[in-house]
């Protein structure tokens, strides 16, 4: 966005850095029950798994660098990029949060 700076993470600082249930991710956390086997990690190559990203109006790189929850290769949730399809036959809800 012209006129704006952003400060974010590199996406090479958060290479391979994955949490489990229960633990926290570069700060943010899930809240709530996680689907079996899920993990979060950076958005990274999801981000094409996210339809109309562009509307959410953050610069890619900076999506690119921001929490997802992940189910192995499948794309679960992406909040940041507008990426939130409807959970409910998978687990009860939960939240992102930063802490």
């Amino acid at each position: 966005v012209k006129g704006q700076m952003w400060a974010f993470r590199e996406a090479r600082s958060l290479a391979g850095v994955v949490a489990g249930e229960g633990q926290a991710w570069d700060g943010w956390r899930i809240e709530g029950r996680w689907p079996e086997g899920a993990e979060l990690r950076a958005l990274g190559a999801g981000i094409t798994r996210c339809g109309d990203w562009r509307a959410v109006d953050l610069p890619r790189a900076v999506l690119m660098v921001s929490p997802a929850l992940w189910q192995g290769d499948a794309l679960i949730a992406a909040p940041h990029a507008g990426f939130w399809p409807d959970l409910a036959p998978i687990t009860a809800p939960f939240r992102f949060s930063r802490r």
